[in-house]
């Protein structure tokens, strides 16, 4: 069938490793929306070339090189039929074998500075990418028209992606707590005509939350956040259903990347106003549990997709198997639509009300690639010397609930006190579940095999995380400063690029500047009282700093 946007056009082409010539192109026809693709071995002479796996409809690929690594820049088509215009969001791809698949996926329209865009109705294309100097930024710019503009007032628009670097190569997670002002800079979208907004009206654990409103008799109030692709892991979710709600909200993991950009849902869960808790499959929710009505609970989705199976927590506590649902062919001609990764995480209705006035409040959102729940406190910790209104009885709450840390007896954590060398790597030896040494040995005469912290200290050192003194020594017993602790942490991350301000960190030593930058870029220190870098850390400032580095990764 004739169609005006078929045809072959805009492509792109780059040398791969090996010699040969590879060229992507939009190749558009009726019942196929993939880039073509084609390989040459003797310079364009003769080309092999065939339909690649990349879905992309009416756009330029855009191939080049960033550090040392190849990317794709693109954007897709997110629907079909009469609004088969939209051309969202922007994504790029990281790969290591020249194209032939990708490491990494990240969807740029998502948790950037460009703050005016809705989730359906842009029409983006024709995308390209610059780097700042430092390569620490990327800027991305596009040709947009919109549903109302598209024929009357083409444009070109634009947006940053701040730390580039590490939204491409360490994003493995993240946790928000909403108490920042800006919901659409934190990444969370919806439609025209919907109320999200961050309140203050109710919250877990601090003074704001997300609220997501039914304001529109027959639509389906819904937000939806980017997440980092993910194959495994575990996204999970404060939630607050009032008890005068006439139906259910879900929380729902969405897939990506293809045309049912976030609208299939790979698995969900959904909440009523009278406390039941069900599992969305289709269209029908199927309950499996109960909390009290308008209480604020825990909930979390532990998934591995290569098993086809999800669990159900509420509060910490395993409440379901879920079967996930991976597939999902666009149309007959098309079955190779199959769900590999989820992409985004969708808090919605889970069907259009004829009435208004339901909301959901979500709070401390987080998703990581561990497949079990975060262990999460409610105001539960009872130690006589750390008071709700401490500064860090939230991060000691998260800190010991997580089994990280822990306190003197049932009643004293001693939150003033000094940590010392051996205490930091014994708590990162516990985060990483105390694994079997299988035989490594360290080589300190000041630790000996007898002592509590012999396995941490091995693990640690052969890890790369903690190194020792001249003379054979490990000095266990050293109390640690801020510095310490942020290269320790540092070291345990792989020693990646940070561009923080040292200005925020007071004095510090020359050895430990890169770690205190990429320590202030990833908000390691927010939260945490100290004038100079050099002071020594106490077990609560260690366990702020904790908290926010497990939150963010």
């Amino acid at each position: 069938k004739a169609n005006a946007e078929n045809g072959v056009t805009e492509s792109a082409l780059t040398q791969l490793d090996d010699g040969r010539l590879y060229r992507l192109m939009r190749a558009q026809q009726e019942g196929n929306f993939y880039f073509y693709e084609a390989y040459s071995s003797d310079f364009g002479a003769t080309w092999e070339a065939g339909y690649s796996k990349v879905i992309a409809s009416n756009t330029s690929p855009v191939m080049t090189t960033y550090n040392n690594q190849r990317i794709l820049l693109w954007t897709s088509m997110n629907s079909m039929g009469a609004f088969s215009y939209r051309r969202t969001p922007v994504h790029v791809a990281t790969t290591s074998d020249n194209y032939a698949s990708f490491d990494h996926i990240v969807d740029l329209t998502f948790a950037t500075s460009y703050d005016g865009l809705e989730e359906m109705y842009s029409h983006m294309f024709q995308p390209g990418i610059t780097f700042t100097k430092d390569g620490k930024d990327a800027y991305v710019a596009f040709y947009a028209g919109s549903q109302l503009r598209r024929f009357t007032e083409p444009a070109t628009g634009g947006f940053l992606a701040e730390d580039f670097h590490d939204m491409i190569n360490y994003t493995k997670g993240g946790y928000d707590d909403f108490e920042s002002a800006s919901l659409k800079y934190e990444g969370w979208m919806t439609i025209d005509g919907i109320v999200l907004e961050n309140s203050k009206e109710a919250s877990a654990s601090g003074q704001r939350s997300m609220k997501l409103s039914d304001t529109s008799s027959g639509g389906i109030a819904h937000a939806t956040r980017q997440i980092p692709s993910m194959k495994a892991g575990t996204v999970g979710a404060k939630l607050m259903v009032p008890a005068t709600n006439t139906d259910w909200f879900a929380m729902e993991m969405k897939a990506g990347y293809n045309f049912v950009h976030m609208q299939h849902a790979l698995a969900g869960i959904a909440v009523k106003g009278d406390g039941t808790v069900g599992v969305c499959y289709g269209d029908e929710v199927v309950p499996v549990g109960k909390v009290e009505p308008g209480s604020w609970n825990d909930y979390a989705i532990s998934f591995d997709i290569a098993a086809n199976m999800g669990k159900l927590y509420v509060n910490g506590q395993f409440v379901s198997d879920i079967k996930l649902n991976t597939s999902a062919p666009l149309l007959d001609e098309m079955v190779e639509d199959i769900i590999r990764e989820i992409t985004c995480i969708q808090f919605m209705q889970t069907e259009a009300t004829s009435g208004v006035g339901d909301v959901l409040y979500v709070d401390d959102v987080y998703f990581n690639e561990l497949t079990a729940p975060v262990k999460r406190a409610v105001n539960t910790i009872s130690f006589a010397d750390v008071k709700k209104t401490d500064w860090h009885y939230d991060a000691v709450s998260f800190a010991v609930a997580n089994g990280i840390m822990s306190g003197y007896n049932a009643t004293t954590f001693g939150p003033n006190d000094t940590l010392n060398r051996a205490m930091v790597v014994q708590v990162l030896y516990n985060k990483e579940g105390q694994p079997a040494l299988n035989g490594l040995k360290h080589s300190f005469s000041d630790v000996p095999a007898s002592q509590w912290f012999n396995n941490a200290v091995t693990w640690g050192s052969n890890r790369g995380v903690v190194s020792g003194f001249g003379g054979g020594v490990f000095k266990p017993e050293d109390a640690v400063t801020i510095e310490q602790v942020a290269v320790i942490l540092w070291n345990y991350s792989n020693t990646p690029a940070g561009f923080g301000d040292l200005d925020e960190v007071g004095s510090h030593s020359d050895w430990a500047a890169n770690a205190l930058r990429w320590a202030v870029d990833e908000g390691l220190l927010e939260k945490v009282p100290f004038t100079n870098a050099t002071e020594k850390a106490t077990r609560a400032q260690t366990a702020q700093i904790l908290t926010n580095y497990l939150r963010a990764n």
